[in-house]
């Protein structure tokens, strides 16, 4: 057998046995192989003021001893007393070790060593050590004077503050310990695999593991968990599952947000009472399971939630949908909302895939913008309990209209458009309703956000009987190209922020005779590019051959065709008996007149072309 290169030294037996007896072993795998292939072992040891004194290198085929003192390999496996790390390593060890295990017990002092002076160090396995108790200023705190608890990794052991800790890529958690700090493994993005929480753990803090982007598979929090810690797990955007702990009570704000690979079925078990906000924005469950024992459910919970589909029953524990709840679920089809639902919050199904809402009798109030953008179509039942709905809560979605129960003291509908109960106050148009509308002119007032996004509406006239127009009523409205005032003097919108916004540069603002000047200074009104006065009510108007003007049918039900025999632009205007302009628009050669919105009764058609001026007498039947 050929026998290895080694220098022996001559030790008294008594001498090795009894440094030995005196040493701490620190020991690691040396990639050095015998001449037989087989791995060789090191053995380091310490004496007490941490000097290694000698190793015994063993070879299980030559059977030969040999005492040295080299550098620490990369491997290594060191067992110590709580707080000694720092003093054991020499600089150029904490430098070049990569691989730690550690035995015996360490505090808050090993952590910082291992965070701060150990750049290379990548895998730690601390699995069978105890985490002692430590009070002072050299734990991972920085110089504050803390009190680091036995049984715990203490708070920002590997947080690097505003740097992030690539050299972290595994860590094996030791098995007693039963809580994890604050900010313990902030921003370790580098930390991957399958996370494994010790079944002793009660508690994890705040921010204990956000921003850990490269765990993944599924995470289970054991059961004996009870307090999980503000976004906890917020970020680890490659986690797949989640198993909850069936103790936790709280799922703290944002504590799986921004974890977007998040799927599955989410169950929350029985212990859960309440869910805070963001708890699960931006992750990817299909389904979602809410207990009874679930009393609150914060601003944001489920929001964007893109891949939740199908129905969500909101248990009748429940009394508030909380805001943004369920925004941007595009694939959320339907929810199912108890009678003990009081309050809809802003935005909480907002471009959500909602194609239709049953809102329980118990519904008090509905926030701003609370189903804009959803899918919603068909009509929406307004129940006998609801007392205010907010701003544009049902903007840009398909309903076709508003339905309000006979006993509701606070809303009425007239031709499926929403009102106050004493219908002098215009608050929702419908969303999707194409054409033209006059107002009643039993309206003293317009809501905030009345007819914002209300893309289908093309003309609409204000009766001399409006006194206020709220904020944004008209902002929004792309194809609205007319907008037709009666009043001779502008209404005063200084109370109200951006009523026509981008609306008043494409529309034309039609105002009676002689006013245009009044609007053209008037706040807001003056926003208009373009402004042109109505005819004089009752002034003779200039007629041409009534031959060349035909507009059929006459009677009509829905609309009419006009034909002026001239290929130029021209202006068609519909007054009522009283002289009030109901319509205008510009139209060329044959053109169809939609007036299904107008009630029965005679009208005044009036065209206005460059030859001349005509008039016809139309019957709405």
């Amino acid at each position: 057998m050929k026998k290895r290169n080694t220098l022996y030294i001559p030790v008294l037996i008594g001498m090795i046995i009894s440094a030995i007896a005196n040493a701490q072993l620190i020991e690691h795998a040396d990639p050095v192989k015998s001449p037989n292939n087989l791995k060789l072992q090191d053995h380091f040891y310490l004496n007490s003021f941490g000097m290694i004194i000698g190793s015994i290198e063993y070879d299980p085929i030559v059977h030969s001893i040999s005492a040295r003192v080299p550098a620490l390999k990369n491997e290594t496996t060191i067992h110590l007393s709580a707080g000694e790390l720092s003093s054991i390593l020499t600089d150029s060890q904490k430098a070049t070790i990569t691989n730690l295990q550690l035995t015996g017990s360490i505090d808050a002092r090993d952590f910082k060593t291992m965070r701060d002076s150990m750049p290379a160090l990548s895998e730690i396995d601390i699995n069978t050590v105890s985490v002692s108790a430590y009070m002072g200023t050299l734990g991972t705190a920085g110089s504050h004077n803390i009190i680091y608890p036995a049984g715990c990794i203490p708070q920002n052991s590997f947080n690097l503050g505003n740097n992030t800790n690539y050299k972290l890529t595994s860590i094996i958690l030791p098995t007693v310990i039963t809580s994890i700090g604050d900010s313990a493994f902030y921003n370790c993005e580098s930390l991957t695999g399958n996370l494994a929480i010790p079944g002793f753990v009660t508690s994890i803090g705040n921010n204990a593991f956000e921003s850990c982007g490269s765990l993944d598979g599924t995470l289970i929090l054991p059961n004996s968990l009870t307090t999980l810690g503000v976004k906890a797990f917020s970020e680890c955007h490659s986690l797949t599952g989640l198993t909850i702990s069936e103790s936790l009570t709280s799922i703290s704000e944002g504590a799986f947000d921004g974890d977007w690979l998040l799927g599955g079925q989410l169950t929350i078990p029985n212990s859960v009472t309440s869910i805070g906000r963001y708890a699960f924005f931006y992750c990817s469950f299909t389904g979602v399971t809410i207990p009874n024992s679930v009393t609150s459910i914060g601003a944001g919970a489920f929001g964007k939630c893109k891949m939740l589909s199908g129905n969500v029953t909101i248990p009748n524990s429940i009394t508030s949908i909380s805001d943004f709840t369920f925004a941007l679920c595009a694939r959320l089809t339907s929810v199912t909302l108890p009678n003990s639902v009081t309050s809809i919050g802003n935005n909480a199904f907002t471009m959500s895939g909602l194609a239709s809402i049953t809102l329980p009798n118990s519904i008090i109030s509905i926030g701003d913008w609370a189903f804009t953008l959803s899918h919603l179509t068909g009509g929406v039942a307004i129940p006998n309990s609801l007392v205010s709905i907010g701003h544009g809560a049902f903007s840009l979605t398909g309903i076709t209209e508003f339905i309000v129960e006979n006993n509701n003291p606070y809303f009425s509908v007239v031709d499926g458009v929403l009102f106050s109960k004493d219908k002098t106050s215009l608050i929702a148009y419908i969303p999707n309703k194409l054409g033209t509308y006059t107002i009643p002119d039993f309206v003293t007032s317009i809501g905030n956000y009345a007819f914002d996004y209300c893309n289908g509406l093309t003309a609409i006239s204000i009766p001399n009987s409006v006194v206020s127009i709220g904020a944004g009523a008209f902002n929004n409205c792309s194809e609205l190209t007319s907008i037709t005032v009666n009043s001779t003097t502008p209404i005063a919108l200084s109370d109200s922020l951006n009523v026509f916004g981008q609306t008043a540069q494409t529309c034309t603002l039609y105002v009676p005779a002689d006013s245009k000047t009044l609007y053209q200074s008037a706040n807001q009104w003056k926003d208009f590019k373009i402004i042109e006065e109505l005819l004089p009510t009752g002034s003779k108007i200039n007629l041409a051959s009534s031959k060349q003007l035909i507009l059929y049918p006459n009677p009509v039900s829905e609309g009419f065709y006009i034909h002026s025999g001239t290929d130029e632009w021209s202006t068609v205007s519909i007054y009522n008996s009283t002289g009030v302009q109901l319509f205008l628009s510009q139209v060329k050669g044959k053109s169809y007149i939609d007036i299904a919105n107008l009630p029965q009764g005679q009208y005044i058609v009036k065209f206005s072309a460059p030859n001349g001026t005509m008039e016809k007498k139309l019957l709405k039947k």
